[in-house]
């Protein structure tokens, strides 16, 4: 590939991965209330032979990707940069980017550890000037007219060795970085990350799973009334405009102080009959809406039904037979976020006896601290080797007393499946004809394949899950997708496709699907459906 190949394949993979940094030019224009040149992040005017920044990034603190000679050899550059050469469009550049670098060395100096990883590197007039190994203030004297600096990570190939694999990295890293974008470029601050613990639920908060495992503390909600407000948390079957509405109890105590923010959340719950705690996942840029905003979308639940069907799921679970409690003080929405920034963990992550969530009080909406982090321990590479441990029941054949264990199940989101299955079906009925494409096949032994599209020579399944964790969707799909084709020894579709609603694991899904197909050349492959705007990611 070439720059240009490069640059373009950003853009495709921001678009169809549902990857924040494919909402740069979105940005640019609202803060700047212009219209962007382009729609997408890189376009022609900003790719140059050896390099390129995305689209109206000359005069910004730019996404910039290229090709460098460093240590002896040629490499691959990609992160951000401060261009401050002068030309037609840049008369003083020590101007129009002073108020830039003075944010930027704010952030630096409260966010050392976001750079953790990073080079930086700048040249004078053209020439390579100097190489950091961590990322430092951008001081007087690297703020000088003419100077290119820059800060990022890069491979240790030319720009015709890059790869699709390479290229999902560095959209990976240009959505890490817009929080710094955002700030140094416009003063957005990058979104404050919290912990807020929600209700105990046995049906992945999807709807009220009655009084086992709650609170049993007399203060609470959901110790008196059976069930509590965050147990609609993960239904994003419910959209409106987009976005799905719920409820945070910690927010709600003191719902003013929140008022029209954004945050990352970091989500927990308590088992009370064990008093395990899980860590359930991960809201991004989840936004706190007013109370106007609460009302109406509580009328637009009533209107759809939702309101209804909610009370009715109140009084199956035998939390409250008179449905909702209509407890003082509490609405029924007071968060809102789009699916697509929705991690669930499956199965729930147990935290250890001597994690510091085990310290907060039940309703602080407190401030994520490293020491709550628990990606290091996620991503640690599993060993498959004897522990060398004999289970109790074992030793002498009789069976004793266990602890209780929470049983791991999926619910999956019945409407949403319906939705995307007709949605999906309609969009695949016009690329490949509609005597082309069967929704709900019909096999011989009972079984329903939710999508069949005949492509030519090629049978491609493809099998719909809508559980709020895309491992959770995938893991129950493959299986069902296996059975219908192979079952007991024919081979009767080329391609079997797993499809999701838009969520935040979009890359690891790619990474993973791509390794069962390298690793056992199984021709499984994965996509994403927004239902709501009718997009289908790339097949991966």
């Amino acid at each position: 590939m070439n720059i240009t190949d490069i640059a373009y394949k950003i853009n495709e993979i921001a678009a169809n991965g549902n990857h924040e940094f494919n909402r740069i030019q979105e940005i640019r224009g609202g803060n700047m209330h212009i219209n962007p040149r382009s729609k997408k992040p890189f376009a022609s005017s900003g790719i140059k032979d050896t390099y390129a920044f995305h689209s109206g990034g000359r005069k910004e603190l730019q996404f910039n990707i290229g090709e460098e000679h460093l240590n002896g050899k040629n490499v691959f550059r990609y992160g951000m940069a401060f261009s401050l050469n002068q030309d037609k469009t840049l008369h003083d550049p020590k101007a129009d980017f002073r108020p830039l670098i003075n944010r930027f060395n704010k952030f630096l100096k409260g966010n050392p550890e976001f750079f953790k990883g990073f080079k930086m590197w700048y040249y004078v007039e053209h020439e390579l000037e100097d190489v950091f190994n961590e990322v430092r203030p951008v001081d007087k004297e690297l703020f000088q007219a003419e100077n290119f600096i820059f800060l990022g990570k890069y491979f240790n190939k030319r720009i015709d060795q890059i790869s699709v694999s390479d290229i999902d990295r560095i959209v990976d890293l240009f959505d890490y970085l817009l929080p710094l974008y955002k700030y140094v470029q416009f003063g957005i601050s990058q979104n404050e990350k919290r912990i807020a613990r929600i209700c105990w639920n046995d049906n992945d908060w999807l709807s009220p799973s009655g009084q086992d495992g709650k609170s049993k503390n007399i203060d609470t909600h959901e110790a008196e009334h059976g069930y509590g407000h965050e147990e609609w948390i993960f239904d994003t079957g419910k959209l409106i405009d987009g976005y799905h509405y719920g409820f945070l109890e910690p927010i709600g105590k003191q719902h003013q102080a929140f008022e029209n923010k954004c945050y990352d959340v970091w989500l927990y719950t308590i088992n009370n009959k064990t008093k395990q705690r899980y860590w359930i996942g991960e809201i991004r840029n989840l936004e706190v809406i007013d109370k106007p905003t609460s009302e109406k979308i509580k009328k637009e639940y009533i209107k759809k039904g939702w309101f209804n069907e909610m009370e009715q799921q109140i009084k199956r679970s035998g939390a409250n037979s008179d449905g909702f409690s209509n407890w003082k003080g509490v609405d029924l929405f007071n968060v809102r976020y789009l699916p697509s920034n929705l991690m669930v963990n499956n199965p729930y992550y147990e935290l250890p006896s001597d994690h510091p969530v085990r310290g907060l009080s039940r309703y602080a909406f407190a401030f994520y601290k490293e020491d709550f982090n628990l990606t290091a321990a996620l991503e640690e590479e599993a060993v498959i080797e004897p522990s060398g441990k004999i289970p109790a029941e074992d030793k002498d054949g009789k069976v004793k007393k266990k602890k209780y264990r929470r049983e791991e199940k999926a619910i999956e989101i019945t409407f949403l499946h319906e939705s995307i299955s007709k949605s999906l079906t309609a969009k695949l009925m016009k690329e490949y004809g509609h005597k082309k494409v069967e929704r709900e096949y019909n096999m011989q032994n009972g079984s329903k394949i939710d999508i069949v599209v005949w492509d030519n020579e090629d049978i491609i399944f493809y099998e719909i899950k809508t559980y709020p964790s895309l491992k959770a969707s995938i893991r129950e799909a493959i299986g069902q997708l296996m059975e219908y084709s192979l079952w007991t020894n024919q081979k009767r579709a080329q391609k079997l496709v797993v499809v999701t609603q838009p969520c935040l694991n979009f890359t690891h899904a790619k990474r993973y699907f791509q390794f069962l197909r390298d690793t056992y050349k199984l021709p499984l492959y994965y996509q994403s459906y927004d239902y709501e705007n009718k997009i289908l990611s790339e097949l991966v």
